[in-house]
């Protein structure tokens, strides 16, 4: 605990000392801006990884503010993480005003560098055209894409395709295919696609 409090402060002090985000060279992915210097590959020094532990749990604790500094100078810092809870911040108002096309933004940037769980996140907005224009196919795209492991980080991804199969949203209705994806969420650990598959919803 006295680590962590020692590091907590540490990681403090350091926002006067690193600059923030780039407010130059961008370029457009998917219909959303992003900083070109996003795209560089993660780095994964210890300090860099506290640098992102101590932002999720100022996020975790609600001290939400104080996170979106953290989290910025760990998604500066190459992190692949950062950018899908700055993303959540905008997207629900925690710390700063709701702007879903800003969460689109930081979704897409994590996106960009590999992180699963902002992929479904991003597609999230496009099938609900929350700060982006609704395309329900490039949703089923994001959803794909994060839809890959066999874990509960891919599971709501997967839960997503069954229901989008089984209703015939953005693609023709496939009862087959929605069994195939509310299986694989199932066994990724998600209770609504198990029940699904009980209940034969599908």
């Amino acid at each position: 605990m006295k680590f962590a409090a020692m590091a907590g402060s540490f990681l403090l002090s350091c926002l006067f000392l690193l600059p923030l985000a780039p407010a130059q060279a961008k370029t457009k992915t998917g219909g959303i801006i992003i900083h070109t210097a996003y795209e560089k590959t993660a780095i994964h020094s210890l300090s860099d990884r506290l640098f992102l532990k101590e932002g999720i749990r100022l996020y975790t604790e609600g001290h939400y503010e104080s996170a979106l500094k953290i989290l910025q100078i760990a998604f500066d810092r190459g992190d692949m993480k950062a950018g899908r809870y700055i993303g959540l911040c905008f997207e629900n108002g925690y710390g700063v005003a709701p702007d879903a096309q800003l969460a689109a933004h930081w979704y897409q940037a994590a996106s960009l560098r590999g992180d699963v769980t902002a992929t479904y996140l991003l597609g999230t907005l496009y099938e609900k055209g929350k700060g982006v224009p609704q395309d329900i196919q490039k949703a089923m795209d994001l959803y794909l894409q994060s839809a890959y492991r066999s874990d509960h980080v891919s599971a709501p991804s997967q839960l997503a395709l069954g229901r989008l199969y089984e209703k015939g949203e953005g693609t023709a209705r496939n009862l087959s295919k929605a069994r195939y994806w509310y299986a694989r969420a199932s066994k990724s650990g998600s209770k609504e696609a198990a029940a699904a598959l009980l209940h034969g919803e599908h």
